[in-house]
């Protein structure tokens, strides 16, 4: 019950007798003359001595050594109630986490301890899962398990990776799973804290799924593309802008502006970013100009945006892109065809007006076209040749160039063959190089290289179906390409002189025709008998003086009024008529196919019969 008093009852009684002993010994050795009475006395005496100061130093050493006792049982008490407190507190952290924890033994990896987390998501009851080791439900391989937990016995660091546990229903868990080495009591210990992370799997599964997706939409976004953060750094771009810029992606990322665009290009860009920070969430567009390796100067279309960090703060800005160099060369070169355009339907218009198109001068509307192509296209020469009656030959009508007008040249057909095969095939020669054309390969030597010729826009001119010349623009030193407005119009210029042509020939006709009308007329006036002109519709159309004897004065009232006998064309037929006097008379009426305004016709001629017959 009391170890220590017992210790000492047994110490005291063991010096109790020593003393009693040494007493004895001394005393006969000092005062051997003593009588017995008077030895016990001083025994008795100096024992009484010696009990007195040894009780008082017994006494003394117990009630130290009781309150000593009485103290550290107080703090014992005290130590028990904070380990229990302390035990109560790490059971209520431990079975309240909210992720599973397991205790193992480091020497035999079995559960040593857990919580209910870990139980009910690997769906083991409490007394299923005591006892069990952990290779009983992590998939990973025995060998690679215990190599890794002697790595952490050795280094003593924590740990933290991932791993695949195994439930009782050998559904499988990928777990973040973290290790720490703990002593307890003098025992190793290996504290496991772990997470289920299938659901961040997929969200990390959808995340990369969704960046590769950007990433190849970016990447295959025929426009350039780049991004940048909040400090103006770019951060990436797709190919298209690494081939736009002609620089590779690790030469812009981390650059800024100022880094790859010259200083005046580059301050403009800093000035649009900073305006895009300052005002996020508004789209920006703007043209301005790029400097790139292999195109040069080119002109553009910014459109940019911002974009925001999972906190909602401008993380940075994107941008795409747009060439529009050859769109603005294409509005520019637009607006030219547009204005030339217009000028060549001015002309068109204005030629197209009686005072030119009717105009008897041909030489004048010859002499007008040449000049006219020459200022408007912008070229040195210009002719216009015509064939001969058999079309062996072209002869220059008029060529116009520097030095005036002339038309004193010739080409043989025959020695041009290349040449005119193709003025006879084509619509319209476009030759942009005369150098190295084959249809001017006879033409070199003789007309090409002496006259500098460069480019030519050669358009035959037609009439009635039939080719009678050409129309011919040279442009001298060089090559040109000609626009498809410059084709039309030469085009246009050669219809239009093939009208006036055709204009001119009708009515040179037309003057030929009334010529012969009135030679036709004045001939049949002089006729004593009577002659008719009467159409398809038997209507009466012309008729002379000699007819006069038949209808008297009348006969002009017969124009236009339907001729009372039948007309056969080639046929004779006879005829009973009153003349003007009344008198009945027998006449013959001839009847010849014929024309008259440019319409089907018979000529009538009536012929009075004498009484004989004849």
């Amino acid at each position: 019950m009391y170890p220590m008093r017992t210790k000492l009852m047994v110490l005291f009684i063991i010096l109790l007798s020593i003393t009693i002993i040494g007493l004895e010994y001394f005393k006969h050795l000092l005062l051997p003359d003593l009588t017995l009475m008077q030895s016990h006395l001083i025994t008795l005496c100096l024992l009484i001595v010696i009990l007195s100061v040894i009780t008082s130093t017994v006494h003394s050493f117990v009630r130290k050594l009781n309150s000593q006792i009485i103290k550290k049982q107080g703090e014992k008490s005290k130590l028990e109630t904070a380990l229990c407190n302390s035990e109560e507190r790490y059971r209520a952290v431990f079975e309240n986490s909210a992720d599973p924890v397991i205790l193992l033994d480091a020497d035999t990896l079995e559960n040593v301890d857990f919580n209910a987390k870990s139980c009910d998501l690997l769906a083991y009851a409490h007394h299923e899962f005591e006892g069990m080791k952990i290779v009983d439900y992590e998939a990973e391989p025995m060998a690679d398990a215990r190599k890794r937990f002697e790595r952490i016995l050795k280094s003593g660091n924590m740990e933290a990776f991932e791993s695949r546990f195994r439930k009782k229903t050998g559904e499988f868990l990928d777990v973040a799973l973290t290790i720490k080495l703990l002593t307890i009591e003098n025992r190793k210990y290996f504290l496991l804290t772990w997470q289920d992370i299938r659901e961040r799997k997929k969200l990390q599964a959808r995340s990369i799924e969704q960046f590769d997706f950007l990433n190849t939409l970016i990447e295959t976004i025929p426009a350039p593309v780049f991004y940048k953060d909040r400090q103006g750094k770019y951060t990436g771009c797709n190919k298209s802008f690494e081939e736009f810029l002609g620089v590779s992606k690790n030469e812009i990322i981390g650059k800024s502006v100022h880094d790859i665009a010259p200083m005046d290009i580059a301050e403009e860009y800093f000035r649009r970013d900073e305006e895009l920070f300052r005002n996020p969430g508004q789209p920006q567009v703007y043209e301005w100009k790029v400097k790139t390796r292999k195109l040069g100067l080119r002109q553009v279309v910014f459109s940019k945006a911002t974009f925001n960090d999972y906190k909602g703060n401008v993380s940075g800005l994107i941008g795409v892109i747009l060439d529009i160099t050859d769109l603005k060369s294409a509005e520019t070169e637009l607006k030219k065809s547009r204005d030339a355009l217009a000028e060549h339907n001015r002309i068109l218009v204005e030629w197209t007006s009686p005072d030119i198109l009717y105009r008897p001068d041909l030489e004048y509307i010859i002499r007008k076209i040449t000049e006219t192509v020459s200022r408007i296209m912008g070229v040195e020469r210009v002719g216009i040749w015509l064939y001969n009656t058999d079309s062996t030959r072209l002869y220059c009508m008029d060529l116009f160039d520097l030095a005036g007008h002339s038309h004193d040249s010739e080409l043989v057909v025959a020695d041009h063959p290349s040449y005119f095969a193709a003025l006879r095939k084509e619509r319209v020669i476009v030759c942009r190089n005369a150098l190295s054309d084959p249809r001017y390969k006879e033409l070199q030597e003789a007309y090409v290289k002496p006259f500098h010729v460069g480019a030519l826009l050669d358009v035959p001119v037609i009439v009635s179906g039939e080719i009678i010349g050409v129309i011919c623009i040279e442009h001298r030193d060089e090559p040109r390409d000609w626009t498809m407005e410059e084709q039309n119009f030469a085009i246009s210029l050669a219809n239009l002189f093939s009208l006036a042509l055709e204009i001119s020939r009708h009515k040179q006709l037309e003057r030929s025709l009334q010529a012969s009308r009135d030679n036709f007329i004045n001939i049949v006036e002089k006729l004593p008998c009577s002659v008719l002109i009467v159409d398809m519709r038997n209507k009466v159309k012309f008729v002379n003086s000699g007819s006069e004897k038949f209808f008297g004065g009348k006969i002009m009232d017969m124009l236009g009024s339907e001729f009372p006998y039948p007309v056969i064309a080639g046929k004779t037929t006879e005829a009973e008529l009153a003349r003007a006097d009344g008198k009945p008379a027998r006449v013959s009426i001839i009847a010849v196919q014929t024309r008259w305004d440019n319409e089907p016709a018979c000529l009538v001629t009536i012929q009075e019969k004498s009484h004989n017959g004849e």
